[in-house]
C-alpha cells in the first residue's frame, strides 16, 4: 500500500516547501486585512525603535537630531525638546508592545531625567537645540512651540509612570510645572492673545511673529489652557485661513500655511480624533483627500507630503500640497522643485505623513487603511524601506530614499504606528495617557474648546459653495471677505499685525479692518487673495487708511503680487500723506500702474511694505480699512 503512489508522497513534500518558502517570503500570506495590518505595524514598531535607539547617545540618552541612512553614523549631533520628548514616548511604547522590559524603560527614562534636570534653561523652558553628547545648550532660543511639543510627551510619560514608578512620575512633574506660558503671551488684547514664536535670550527680545494659525503644532496650547496659565483666546482666536480648490470640485478648505499633514494632524497625535468635533474632522478629512488626490493627478505611485530632509541631503524641506498651502511661508511641493533646484519633477514623500494619518484617526475612518495600504505599498517598493526601516523621504523619480534619518521624523513613525496597532485592536493609543493626566473638568473644557473654535472657524465649511467674490450696486464694488483673504507678517505664518478678524460694516460695503504696529511689524504684512479675476477686469484699487493722533509715520508702499512671484510685484504704490485720526480714501488706478504684460495677472497677495525711504519716524500705528477692487 505504501508503494502504490510513489511520487504522491515526494509531491506533497514539495507543495508544502513551496508554501512554506512563499510564506517566509510574504508573512502577511494567508491573514485577513486586520491581521495583516497588525503583522506590518509590529515589524515596523521593532525595526524603527531598534533605530531610534541606536541614534540615541548612551551616555545622555539625548536623541541625536540627524544620522545616515546607510550605517546610522552621527550627522548632526545636536537635538531638539521635540526630538527629546519623541525619545520619551518610544521608550513607554517599546515598555508597553514587550520590546524592552519595564526596568530597562525605567532605567532609560532615569538617564533621560538625570540629563533633562541638569541641562540649562529659561525659566524652566528648553532651548531650541543642545549638544545630544554633552547635554549644553547651542544656541540662545527659546521656542514655544518645541516646549509644548516637549510637555504633550512629558504628560504621557507622567501617565505611564504614576502607577509603577512614583519617583519618575514626581521628576517629570517638576519639570512640567518650572513653565509658565504667560511667558509667551506678549500681545494680549480683547481680541487675541496669540502665543509667540520664541524668546532670544541673548538679546532679550521676543520673536516678531506669533502662533495665529490653527494648523500648526499651537493645538498643544490646550495643556497651558487647561493648567490656567494661558487665556482660551490663545487657542480660539487663532485664524483658519479659507481656500477654494479647483482640484476637488470647488470645495472650500480651511488650510495650513505649508499645505502639509504634519500641521494638520501632528496635534491630535497625542490628543486622539474623538476630542475633536465633526467639522474639523471633515476639514481633516479633506487634508488628507488632498494628499492623495494629488498623488492620482500627478501619477505617483504613494502620498503624504510633510517637512522632511530633502534627497540630496542638503536641507530640511518644507514639502506640502500646494491647494492646501496658505504660502505663509516655507514652500509647497511644485515652488520647492522648481526654485530649489530638484533634479526630480515629482515631490518627494516623507512616510511619516501616512503615519500621521494611520496615528491619529480611527480604525473606522476610510483613510485609516488607506494610510496603511500606502506605507505598505512604500515598504515593499524596493527603495522606501531599508536595514533600519523606512527613509526620510523618497525621491520617486529616481526611486531611491533619503541620506539621512532624523529623530524627530522616526519618533512619528513609532508614535504613528503605535496609535495605529492600538487603535485596530480597539485600544487606545497615547492619547489614552494623554488625557490620563488631566481631569474630567479638564477634558470637559478641552472638548468646549474645540467646540467653540468649530462653531466659529469650520460649521460654514460644511456646507457647498460660498459666493466669495460680492459686487455691491451700484457702485460695483468688489470687496475681500473672510473667505477670501487670509493675513500674516514676513516668512511664518500669521504675524502679530492683525488686530480684528471681523467684518466691519462701512459704507454699504464688507471690508478687512487691519492695524499695524510700526514698531513691531517693521516689515508690514501681507493679505492673501483667493478667486479674484485678471486685473484687466478691474479700474482701481481703493484702500482707506489713517494714523493714530500724533503718530509720526509718514507713508508706506502697496504691492500686488502674481502667484510664484516674490520679485518684482505686479504693482507697486506709495501711500503718502497718511491724515492723524482722519480716514483718508486712496484710490490707485490699476490701468497706468500695471503693465500691459501683467494685465491678465490674478493677483494671490496684497502687501503692506514700511519702506525706510517713504515711512518716516517708525513709530505708533498704522489703520488700513475698507480694502476692495473697483470693478468694470
Amino acid at each position: 500500500m505504501r508503494d502504490s503512489y510513489p511520487g504522491a508522497k515526494l509531491t506533497i513534500i514539495m507543495v508544502i516547501s513551496l508554501l512554506l518558502i512563499f510564506c517566509f517570503i510574504n508573512p502577511t500570506f494567508g491573514l485577513d486585512s486586520t491581521d495583516k495590518y497588525i503583522s506590518f505595524l509590529k515589524e515596523v514598531l521593532s525595526d524603527s525603535f531598534v533605530t531610534m535607539n541606536m541614534m540615541v547617545d548612551k551616555n545622555t540618552g539625548l536623541p541625536y537630531d540627524i544620522v545616515s541612512s546607510k550605517n546610522l553614523n552621527v550627522v548632526d549631533n545636536k537635538t531638539s525638546p521635540t526630538e527629546i520628548g519623541h525619545w520619551m514616548v518610544s521608550i513607554i511604547i517599546a515598555r508597553d508592545i514587550g520590546l524592552i522590559s519595564k526596568y530597562k524603560a525605567q532605567s532609560e527614562m532615569i538617564k533621560l531625567l538625570d540629563t533633562l534636570e541638569r541641562m540649562p534653561k529659561c525659566k524652566g523652558f528648553l532651548f531650541q537645540w543642545y549638544d545630544a553628547k554633552t547635554g549644553e545648550n547651542t544656541c540662545d532660543f527659546i521656542p514655544s512651540i518645541d516646549n509644548l511639543n516637549f510637555d504633550a510627551s512629558v504628560i504621557v510619560a507622567m501617565s505611564a509612570f504614576r502607577k509603577s514608578n512614583p519617583l519618575i512620575y514626581k521628576r517629570l512633574d517638576k519639570l512640567l510645572k518650572q513653565k509658565d506660558y504667560k511667558f509667551f503671551c506678549k500681545n494680549n488684547t480683547k481680541q487675541l492673545c496669540w502665543i509667540n514664536h520664541g524668546y532670544y535670550k541673548d538679546k532679550n527680545i521676543f520673536s516678531a511673529y506669533d502662533y495665529g494659525h490653527f494648523f500648526t503644532e499651537i493645538g498643544l496650547c490646550l495643556i497651558p489652557i487647561v493648567n490656567q496659565q494661558v487665556p482660551e483666546k490663545v487657542l480660539t482666536s487663532t485664524q483658519v485661513p479659507i481656500k477654494k480648490s479647483e482640484m476637488l470640485a470647488g470645495f472650500y478648505t480651511g488650510v495650513s500655511w505649508d499645505g502639509s499633514l504634519f500641521n494638520a494632524l501632528y496635534p491630535y497625535m497625542f490628543m486622539g480624533w474623538q476630542i475633536l468635533p465633526e467639522p474639523i474632522k471633515v476639514n481633516l478629512r479633506k487634508h488628507i483627500m488632498f494628499h492623495v488626490n494629488y498623488a492620482e493627478r500627478k501619477k505617483i505611485d504613494f502620498w503624504g507630503w510633510s517637512p522632511a530632509w530633502g534627497s540630496r541631503g542638503d536641507e530640511y524641506v518644507a514639502w506640502g500640497v500646494p491647494d492646501l498651502a496658505d504660502w505663509g511661508g516655507g514652500y509647497a511641493v511644485e515652488r520647492e522643485i522648481i526654485n530649489k533646484g530638484y533634479s526630480c519633477k515629482f515631490p518627494e514623500v516623507s512616510p511619516y505623513s501616512a503615519f500621521l494619518v494611520a496615528g491619529v484617526l480611527t480604525a473606522e475612518e476610510k483613510y485609516f487603511k488607506l494610510a496603511l495600504d500606502n506605507l505598505i505599498a512604500i515598504k515593499k517598493s524596493g527603495f522606501g524601506y531599508g536595514e533600519y526601516g523606512f527613509y526620510d523621504s523618497l525621491d520617486l523619480q529616481n526611486r531611491k530614499g533619503g541620506k539621512f534619518k532624523v529623530s524627530l521624523d522616526e519618533g512619528m513613525n513609532i508614535i504613528g504606528a503605535y496609535n495605529a496597532l492600538q487603535h485596530l485592536q480597539q485600544k487606545e493609543g497615547i492619547e489614552g495617557y494623554f488625557w490620563d493626566y488631566f481631569d474630567e473638568k479638564g477634558f470637559e473644557l478641552s472638548k468646549k474648546i474645540f467646540k467653540k473654535i468649530s462653531n466659529d472657524k469650520f460649521l460654514n465649511l460644511c456646507s457647498k459653495n460660498k459666493q466669495i467674490i460680492h459686487e455691491f450696486n451700484p457702485n460695483k464694488m468688489v470687496s475681500l471677505d473672510t473667505h477670501s483673504v487670509s493675513k500674516g507678517g514676513w516668512g511664518a505664518g500669521l504675524a502679530s499685525c492683525v488686530s480684528k478678524d471681523t467684518f466691519l460694516e462701512k459704507e454699504g460695503i464688507m471690508a478687512w479692518d487691519l492695524k499695524y504696529n510700526i514698531m513691531r511689524d517693521f516689515g508690514g504684512g501681507y493679505i492673501k487673495l483667493y478667486n479674484l479675476q485678471p486685473l484687466n477686469k478691474y479700474n482701481y484699487l481703493v484702500l482707506k487708511v489713517k494714523s493714530a493722533n500724533n503718530d509720526n509715520t509718514e507713508g508706506f508702499k502697496v504691492e500686488l503680487k502674481e502667484p510664484g512671484v516674490v520679485f518684482p510685484p505686479v504693482l507697486k504704490y506709495y501711500i503718502k500723506d497718511i491724515s492723524a485720526d482722519k480716514w483718508k480714501k486712496y484710490v490707485i488706478p490699476l490701468e497706468s500702474t500695471v503693465s500691459n504684460q501683467k494685465e491678465n495677472v490674478v493677483p494671490e497677495e496684497l502687501t503692506i511694505v514700511f519702506d525706510s525711504t517713504i515711512t518716516g519716524v517708525r513709530k505708533g500705528n498704522i489703520y488700513i480699512s475698507d480694502i476692495c477692487f473697483y470693478k468694470k
